[in-house]
Formats: structure tokens, sequence, C-alpha cells
């Protein structure tokens, strides 16, 4: 009894069939991993390395006809895709800047990144720390992690010292922390740099805690700008927050 030798015509269908079901995988989760990660405004960078490495897969699939090393790498890459998106997602970057001692506060469709100055700024100046490059950088990933944010820094002071010098350097300290972050990759059109100096305190100066509470940089990213969006925050503001 003769063997039925098995044509070549089905040999090549076989072979141009696996990587067309690599593809039609590969489309299907790229479009919906595509979709998750676009709704938590994480960015597209990992989806698009997904999808290549879905296309290395593919062509695996016609170069060592192996479909099962193909969907392998493919998996693979959903895996790390996944991973990385994880690692630079605003959820992981406010538990590691919470780590750090660092207060993040949210207050329905705006975040607040609270710094304090004595531990950013070099004593009464606008001057960066060394010390606080690590942790600006987790905040830097933070701003790109919510790309579609407009994000306002405020600088503020206690009240020791002239008024207009703690304007001065509230504002200092606010501009210096925006050309950080503008030098790290984010748009300086979403950035904002203000100063209130002692106008703003949120516990009293007549206590060594309260100074240091009142000294500080917040950070806050909005999904909309507000309504006084832009450089001129110099005017009184209508409450002192009970403090002195």
């Amino acid at each position: 009894m003769k063997l039925k030798p098995i044509s070549r015509l089905s040999t090549r269908q076989s072979i141009l069939n696996r990587p067309l079901c690599v593809i039609a995988v590969s489309i299907l989760l790229t479009g919906c991993v595509n979709n998750v990660y676009q709704t938590q405004s994480v960015g597209n960078k990992y989806v698009e390395g997904f999808a290549l490495s879905q296309v290395g897969a593919t062509v695996g699939a016609f170069v060592t006809d192996s479909f099962s090393a193909s969907m392998f790498h493919g998996v693979a890459g959903l895996g790390g895709m996944v991973y990385g998106s994880y690692q630079s997602s605003p959820y992981k970057l406010t538990q590691e800047l919470r780590l750090r001692g660092v207060q993040v506060l949210h207050y329905g469709e705006k975040t607040t990144i609270i710094l304090p100055s004595n531990g950013v700024f070099e004593e009464d100046s606008g001057e960066i720390r060394r010390t606080a490059y690590e942790t600006l950088a987790l905040i830097a990933r933070y701003a790109k992690a919510l790309p579609n944010s407009q994000i306002r820094i405020a600088g503020n002071t206690d009240n020791i010292g002239l008024m207009a010098q703690n304007l001065r350097l509230s504002r200092e300290q606010a501009k210096s922390i925006r050309a950080y972050l503008w030098a790290s990759g984010v748009a300086m059109p979403r950035l904002s740099a203000v100063g209130y100096g002692e106008l703003l305190p949120i516990a009293s100066n007549q206590l060594v805690s309260g100074r240091a509470a009142n000294s500080r940089i917040e950070i806050t990213f909005y999904k909309s700008p507000p309504e006084s969006w832009g450089e001129t925050p110099f005017q009184v503001p209508t409450t002192k927050w009970g403090f002195s």
C-alpha cells in the first residue's frame, strides 16, 4: 500500500494559515488592550510595544513554521506590556510617592501632591536640592501618565520675613519645579507656576510644625483648567483658612 504524498499546495496553505491565525489573535488582543489602557490614560507606548511583539510573532510563524513558539512570544509581549503599564500607572506612582512620605490627595476630578519646601529646596532659595531629584522624577512620570491633565504648581511659605520677600520666594520655587518638569519631558503648555507667599497657611505659624507645614509646594493635576488659570495668582485670597 502506497502512502499518499502530501501535496505542496496543502503544505503551503498550512504554513500560510498559521501566521494568519497569529495576525487575527494579535489584532484582537491589541485592540482590547489598547481600549483598556487608553481609558486609564496610561498612554499608547506599551500598546505599541505589544503590537510590535505580535508582528515579530507573525514573522516567526513564517520563518520557523512554529505556531506554538510564535504564540508564546505574543503572549510574552502581552505580559510585558501589562507589567510596564502597571509600573507607569498613576496608581502605582501614587503608592511610590506615599512610600517616600509625600502627600497625595484626591478631590473629585483633581489630585494634589504636597511637597515640604525644606525637603525640596535649599534654605530660603529656589534652588532644588539634589536629594529631591528622585521624588521629582516620580512626579514627572506621574504627569506623563496623565497626558491630558493641566498642572498648577503653587508655592507657599510661612510668615517669617517680609510679605513681599515670601511672595517672591514662593514664585521662584514654583517656577523651579515647573522648569524641572519641563526638562523631564512634560509639555510647557500644561504647566502653570504660581506663588502665594504666606497668604494661604494650612496650619498655625505660631508653631514650628505649623510653619514647616505652611512652607510647601502644591502640584495639582486638573482634568480641565480652573477658571483663574494663568500667571496672575498674586491677588489676596478670599480666605486664609482660619490660621495666622
